[in-house]
């Protein structure tokens, strides 16, 4: 009886198994770095990874890259963000925020938003755009909330801390 069990197990086990089409890309294929913090979907179905050395885009066959040459203020990303205006915003580790201008040829290709004073304030780690279209940013300084439509930047920021009501 322990037998059978044994061999249906096995039987069951051999059915199921099967080779899922992988495929691993590297720095070999054009990705900027290996280590990939962030991957994300836009809505042209590209695929944007965030690395601890820029970005890499890939359209389904080749790898663009973007780094501080191109006028990203840093180069970690940790985050990115497609708000429905059709802006790409990335998230930098001590440079702020960065805008993509992806109609752009020239550089820079990125326009560069400071939360603060400070680095902790300028390592956004967390992106979120909201229903009214406020980009609300995850950083090691506290919460910010950014309200791109009014354009004025410097103004536009909000910031929680434990005293202000952050739990």
């Amino acid at each position: 009886m322990v037998r059978r069990f044994f061999v249906c197990l096995l039987l069951c086990l051999a059915a199921g198994a099967q080779q899922l089409p992988f495929r691993i890309f590297t720095t070999q294929d054009g990705l900027v770095r290996n280590w990939v913090v962030k991957i994300y979907r836009d809505s042209k179905i590209y695929l944007w990874f965030c690395t601890v050395e820029g970005i890499s885009l890939f359209d389904g066959g080749r790898f663009t890259n973007y780094g501080t040459r191109d006028g990203l203020p840093a180069r970690a990303v940790a985050d990115m963000l497609e708000t429905r205006g059709g802006d790409y915003w990335f998230a930098t580790a001590g440079g702020g925020l960065a805008r993509f201008r992806p109609g752009r040829r020239d550089s820079p290709r990125f326009e560069s938003v400071r939360l603060g004073d400070g680095l902790r304030s300028n390592t956004v780690n967390a992106l979120l755009e909201d229903h009214e279209g406020t980009i609300w940013c995850g950083t090691d300084g506290g919460l910010f909330r950014f309200r791109p439509l009014q354009r004025a930047l410097a103004r536009s920021w909000w910031r929680w801390t434990r005293p202000a009501g952050l739990k």
